[in-house]
Order: C-alpha cells, then structure tokens, then sequence
C-alpha cells in the first residue's frame, strides 16, 4: 500500500520537536536567529510552553533571511546541536545573544550548552549542516513563507503572528477538547430502572440503639494573622531565576566596572531592582567577563522584560546569556 505523500507543513523526524507526538496542539514555527521580530516572539513561544506544558508540541524550524550572514551560521550550530541532544540548551542563547551572533560567540554559546567548541567550528568551516538549514528554508517556500517569523498551529497558518498565536492555540485545545466530550445517549436507549428498594421497617420494629455520647470538640485554633501585603506580593512571584550576562560588544577593556560608560544610570537601575525585591542577589563571575544575578519574578518573560531596561543593554555593554528557573533545596535558617 502507497503512503501519502509528506505535505510541506507535515512534522518529520528530522524536524526539531519538543513535547509529546500526542499533544492536541502542534506550534510550528519558522525562525531566523538574527531577527529581532523573531526575538521578541520567543516570550510569547515561552510563555505558551510554560503555561500549556504537555498540552503543547513545539517545532522549530530555520528560516534565516538571505542577507543574515550570522543568522545562517547560528541556524547551521543549531542543527549541529539537536544532532548531539542539546539543541533546547543552546536555543534561547542564540536568541538572547544579538546582535552579537559572531562566530566567536556562537562557539562560547555552544561551549555554555556543553557541546564541543572545536567540532562546531570545523562543522561551520565544511557546512556541514548547511543542507539540513536548506531543508527547512525548502519547506517555507513550498508554503510560500517570505520572512519569520511565522507560525502554525495544527497546519493552520496564524495570520497575525505572534500576536494571535495565543489565540489560535486556545481555540485549537476548546476544539479538542469539544471531540473529547462524551457523545449523548440515543433516545430509545433508555437505562434499565433499578427495583425498589424496600421500605424500612416501623421505628417500633427496629432495635433501638443509645446514642453514642458525642465526642468534646477540639480545643479551637488561634487564629493565624493576615500576612501584610508586601509579603502577599512577594509570596504571588517566588519563583526563582538565575541570570546570566555577558558584556556586549561597546564594552571597553581597557576601563574597570565603574569606569564604564554609563556606570551611574546602570548603576541607579540595579539598585532599583534590589529595592523592588526583583534581584536578591548578584556579582561578577571569575574574571568579571559575565555576571550572575539570582532574581524572583512570575517568569522569564518577565526577568527578560525588566533587564532589558537596563541602560547597558541598550547601549551594548551587556547582554543576557542564559535565564534558568532556580529551585532552592538547601537553605539555612535561623531557629
């Protein structure tokens, strides 16, 4: 018997997937890693996937733009990635890293996500990968898509992006779970009536028991004190996230940490976020080249959201590596 033919928009083992082949909604999206619009919808992708978990199958797929030069070459160590099982590792980087997609930094990416520096770049020398990006690049124009990002839920093409894409997969899991309801029984096939049961007997006729003596009520419990609000605040966002920054391409060498440009606003910025109950803690790692921050928030959309402000990331000094959920088991406390 003759299989169907694979469609464009058909998910294949080659595809990058994460989540269960069974979940009722599949996310397809075409990225390029260069593009900014493509940046930005990852807080939505991410929020999606944080909120809907294994309601969700997510693939991605590579659509760099002719002109991004880096875009392609981050698209081929992605692939080089999900070869090697650490695709999901190194893919919120590449979006977190630009502008700065150099070659240099794909490979300090790809070392944070634990592949082998050394081997991705004798793989982007050969482009060894190039086919598998031309693939999907294929599959795009066969669906006659000229820029990302786009997307699709359950071979739906979103027409407004990421702005309806929570839409289009809220309509997508109410549908499914419509085909999931039991169907209504057919008139005519009517439940047999049980029999009767039968009636009780006199109250003359039964034995008549003592009531047992009731049992003493607890003692009451104090009442505990409502918590103030700035602790019913910080209680609502407990999450945890450990931050990672790196310096950006404007970073002078040549100056110390407070002799940079801008160090006062950056300055008064940071401490803001302290006294806001944002960052708990944070400082330079090793020699100063990245910084580590350990912050609350609902997520990393919002972590991403509020560093962004910061005047060193739009001035090019620093730029977010990784946000990763910190959960606490060891902690010391005061008896």
């Amino acid at each position: 018997m003759r299989q169907a033919a694979l469609k464009p928009i058909d998910v294949t083992p080659e595809d990058h997937v994460l989540g269960a082949s069974d979940a009722p909604v599949t996310v397809i999206e075409y990225g390029d890693y260069e593009s900014a619009d493509c940046r930005r919808a990852q807080a939505v992708v991410a929020r999606l996937r944080e909120a809907l978990g294994g309601q969700i199958r997510y693939v991605f797929r590579h659509l760099p733009a002719s002109s991004h030069l880096q875009g392609m070459e981050a698209a081929e160590v992605a692939a080089s990635a999900a070869d090697q099982d650490r695709l999901w590792q190194l893919h919120d980087r590449l979006f977190e890293a630009q502008p700065d997609l150099s070659r240099r930094r794909l490979l300090d990416l790809a070392t944070l996500a634990g592949l082998n520096p050394a081997r991705i770049a004798a793989e982007l020398d050969e482009h060894r990968y190039g086919p598998r990006v031309q693939r999907d690049l294929d599959s795009a124009n066969a669906l006659r898509l000229r820029a990302a990002p786009a997307f699709f839920v359950n071979g739906r093409k979103v027409a407004s992006g990421a702005d309806g894409l929570l839409e289009a997969v809220q309509a997508e899991l109410a549908a499914a779970r419509q085909d999931r309801k039991p169907a209504a029984p057919k008139r005519g096939n009517r439940r047999p009536v049980a029999p009767p049961k039968p009636a009780p007997a006199p109250a003359a006729e039964r034995p008549q028991r003592r009531p047992a003596p009731a049992p003493e009520p607890p003692p009451a419990a104090p009442a505990a004190a409502a918590a103030p609000p700035s602790s019913r605040r910080r209680a609502a966002r407990s999450r945890h996230f450990v931050v990672t920054r790196a310096r950006g391409p404007e970073w002078n060498e040549a100056a110390p940490l407070t002799g940079q440009q801008g160090w006062a606003k950056h300055a008064a910025f940071m401490n803001g976020l302290v006294e806001d109950g944002f960052v708990l803690l944070g400082g330079p790692l090793g020699e100063g080249e990245r910084i580590m921050l350990v912050v609350q928030a609902p997520d990393a959309a919002d972590v991403r959201r509020r560093l962004d402000a910061d005047p060193w990331t739009a001035m090019g000094l620093l730029s977010i590596v990784s946000i990763a959920p910190w959960h606490v088991l060891l902690e010391r406390r005061n008896s």
